[in-house]
């Protein structure tokens, strides 16, 4: 089956409710952030808790990002994303999100690779997250995350802040599945809703059975405010995404 990621917002007043819904619906992944309002941000560790003690059967990923705005980070601002990222794992996350950029936008080789190493040491996997579709040249930039050993990337295809979702960034979306050639994860995401999945996926699949082999390969999808209606995960609109995906994965097989 298409893997399913969902965003939670620890902020919101549904938070418990919602990651029991979640693991109700045995969703594949879930995105821990804080911060919706400032599109993510590093959650509390009583956050990190609530979510692995409810969440206890399926990944975990927390977001790394210490504060809003750009993702060029000061050498202080690392340090502090190292040691969020020691927290998550001591607490039972099974991956981290962050992404680092530099000041001509495009990806920082030194601060992304001293991230990933503080991860890999603490044996979690590593979504390089939407700071991607910020980057120039995003087709040039998903071989070095390659060959740096990224797990996924999170991406809509379409520049960062356009307001377009990932409907309209298929064809650059295609660029990246072909550069990256089942060696890293596209974790597709960005305006994904139960009405566009089937066009999206078909889309990037077509009849092809290389969907994803548990592992680095292939495409999976990652929602939040689709699936929400007052801030709470609705059950109908999830439904409808994961049968979605079901069905898609009988397709293309």
């Amino acid at each position: 089956m298409i893997p399913l990621e969902v965003c939670v917002d620890a902020d919101s007043p549904a938070f418990t409710s919602n990651l029991e819904q979640l693991k109700q619906a045995d969703v594949d992944r879930i995105e821990l952030c804080a911060s919706m309002h400032c599109e993510g941000l590093t959650p509390s560790s009583s956050a990190i808790i609530e979510a692995r003690s409810i969440f206890n059967h399926k990944e975990l990923m927390v977001m790394i990002r210490p504060r809003p705005g750009d993702f060029c980070y000061s050498k202080r601002e690392c340090e502090a994303m190292m040691l969020s990222i020691d927290t998550a794992a001591s607490l039972g996350a099974n991956g981290v999100v962050f992404g680092a950029l530099d000041e001509t936008l495009s990806l920082h080789h030194k601060n992304t690779a001293a991230l990933l190493n503080r991860a890999r040491r603490q044996g979690l996997t590593v979504t390089f997250h939407r700071a991607f579709d910020a980057i120039i040249n995003p087709k040039k930039s998903i071989l070095p995350l390659i060959d740096m050993g990224v797990t996924r990337v999170l991406t809509s295809g379409t520049p960062w802040g356009s307001g377009l979702g990932a409907d309209k960034g298929l064809a650059m979306l295609k660029k990246l599945k072909s550069a990256a050639s089942g060696h890293i994860e596209l974790v597709v995401g960005g305006g994904v809703t139960p009405e566009n999945a089937p066009f999206i996926v078909s889309s990037l699949l077509g009849q092809s059975r290389s969907l994803v082999d548990n592992g680095n390969n292939g495409i999976s999808l990652h929602c939040f405010s689709s699936v929400l209606e007052n801030g709470v995960i609705s059950n109908d609109k999830l439904s409808r995404l994961y049968n979605s995906c079901r069905a898609l994965s009988i397709e293309t097989q």
